[in-house]
C-alpha cells in the first residue's frame, strides 16, 4: 500500500490501497484535482514519469509498496499558461540578443557563402511559433491574448521571408528584415508577456484569496 505521496510538495494521506501506479493516478484525479486542474508530472521514486514518455497505458505495470515514494504536479490551465509565457518571454530575451550581431555578420556575407549560426535564430523563431500556439489553446476565455496571437503572426510572416532570402542567400536582405522587421516585433513579445504576466499573477492572487474566503 503507497504510504509517501507528495502533491506539489505537500504529504497527502492515502486512506485507500492502491496497488500500481494507473489506480493512484486514477485515485487522484477523482479525489484531489479541482476545477480544470491537470495532473502535469508523475515522479516515481526518483523517475519522472511525464520526461521519459512513459505511457498511461503502462502504468498499470509499475507496483507500488509501503516504501513507494509518488510524487504528483498539479496545475491549473492558468498557471500553465503563466508557465509558458515565462518561456516564451525568456526566448524573446536570447533572440533579441542575438540580432544586432547576427544582422552585422549577415550584412557582411557574400551570397558565395553562409553566415554562422543564422540557422539557430531561425529554430528558435519556429520554436517560439510553437510556444505562442501552445500558449493559446491553454488560455481561458478571460485571459485576452489577441495582442500576442498578433505578435506570434508577425513572426511567423517574418520567418517565412527569412527563409526565402536565406535559401537565396540575399544576406543583406536577410539582415534588414532582422533589424526592420523582426526587432520591433520580438520587443513587442518583451512588453506583452511582462504584461501578460502582471495580469495573470493578479487574477491567481485573486482567486487565491477567494478561496482562503471560503
Amino acid at each position: 500500500m503507497l504510504k509517501k505521496l507528495l502533491v506539489n510538495n505537500r504529504s497527502i494521506p492515502v486512506p485507500v490501497p492502491l496497488k500500481n501506479l494507473d489506480e493512484a493516478v486514477t485515485w487522484i484525479d477523482k479525489t484531489l484535482l479541482k476545477d480544470e486542474e491537470v495532473i502535469t508530472q508523475v515522479v516515481l521514486d526518483g523517475r519522472d514519469f511525464s520526461e521519459d514518455g512513459v505511457a498511461i497505458s503502462d502504468y498499470k505495470n509499475h507496483l507500488l509498496s509501503g516504501e513507494s515514494n509518488l510524487e504528483i504536479r498539479i496545475d491549473s490551465p492558468l498557471e500553465l499558461t503563466n508557465q509558458s509565457i515565462e518561456t516564451l518571454r525568456n526566448l524573446a530575451t536570447v533572440i533579441e540578443k542575438e540580432l544586432k550581431p547576427l544582422a552585422v555578420t549577415c550584412w557582411q556575407t557574400t551570397p558565395a557563402r553562409v553566415p554562422a549560426n543564422y540557422q539557430e535564430v531561425s529554430a528558435d523563431l519556429k520554436l517560439m511559433v510553437e510556444l505562442g500556439e501552445h500558449i493559446f489553446s491553454l488560455s481561458e476565455p478571460n485571459t485576452d491574448l489577441s495582442i500576442l496571437k498578433y505578435l506570434i503572426d508577425k513572426v511567423s510572416d517574418t520567418l517565412i521571408d527569412l527563409n526565402g532570402h536565406s535559401e537565396n542567400r540575399r544576406w543583406q536582405e536577410y539582415a534588414r528584415v532582422l533589424l526592420n522587421k523582426l526587432e520591433p516585433v520580438i520587443a513587442g513579445i518583451l512588453e506583452e508577456t511582462s504584461n501578460l504576466q502582471v495580469s495573470i499573477y493578479s487574477h491567481m492572487s485573486d482567486v487565491a484569496m477567494c478561496k482562503g474566503m471560503k
